[in-house]
């Protein structure tokens, strides 16, 4: 949990640390987060009308992840 609430902070200063997706996933980023050996990635976009938003669309492990985002958007 710890872990995702540093993730978090880091980007509400600079959105753009994560990497832009490509290809279906174009306008979403990724961050990639380590902790006790496993990773994790955290899915979001930003929205920049009415000044920088971050909008989180799914934190949780590497595992699977690509298959878990495709149901969201």
């Amino acid at each position: 949990k710890e872990v995702y609430i540093v993730s978090l902070l880091k980007l509400k200063v600079n959105p753009y640390i994560g990497q832009p997706k490509r290809g279906d996933l174009a306008g979403i980023y990724g961050l990639d987060v380590k902790h006790k050996g496993v990773n994790y990635e955290i899915a979001y976009t930003i929205n920049e009308a009415n000044g920088k938003k971050v909008i989180v669309l799914l934190a949780g492990t590497r595992e699977n992840f690509l298959s878990s985002i495709y149901h969201y958007i």
